[in-house]
């Protein structure tokens, strides 16, 4: 009998909970806003393909890497109204010895050396990291570099390995 009128009690315990539980009032609003875009990106930027055409082994050893190389991302229909900045990130894999900078592709036949993405003032872009340039008219292209960069072990062991490559990255576009 004990045993009966100890687990009506549990029972009777769990309702009266449960009960509580189903009668709570709201506690949680969401609101934000939507604005227009602030700008379209050009057509031909959706997917950049930027070639280093042929690099010299020679070369890589003698300067650690080659000279800064220049590429647009080329925004249209900006307003001014809607967002005065744009802030930009790339993702992608890092390399595993040179800070920040972006690991060739895993399918790449050459192997010692990465890519180093700069801003418009040719300062390291690590990846992840936001780079902000003004929106200055309708139309406004950000301006980046690219090089590539010997890894120290290969450079110092002469470890670069010759072979076509690729490097895959992925940029964002932010208006605060």
């Amino acid at each position: 009998m004990k045993k009966v009128i100890a687990a009506l009690m549990l029972v009777a315990l769990t309702a009266s909970v449960s009960a509580t539980l189903v009668n709570a009032a709201d506690n949680m609003a969401f609101k934000g806003t939507l604005r227009a875009h602030a700008c379209t990106l050009h057509p031909d930027d959706r997917a950049i393909q930027i070639d280093f055409l042929d690099l010299g082994t020679h070369s890589l050893y003698l300067y650690g890497g080659t000279a800064d190389q220049r590429f647009d991302i080329r925004l249209l229909n900006c307003n001014v109204n809607v967002a005065s900045d744009v802030q930009v990130t790339f993702q992608g894999t890092p390399n595993n010895t040179i800070p920040g900078a972006l690991a060739l592709d895993a399918s790449s036949q050459a192997a010692g050396f990465a890519i180093v993405l700069k801003d418009a003032a040719k300062q390291q872009l690590n990846l992840g990291d936001m780079s902000s340039s003004p929106i200055v008219g309708a139309d406004t292209t950000l301006e980046f570099y690219r090089r590539v960069q010997v890894e120290p072990d290969a450079l110092v062991n002469r470890g670069i390995v010759p072979g076509v490559f690729t490097a895959s990255a992925t940029f964002e576009l932010f208006y605060p």
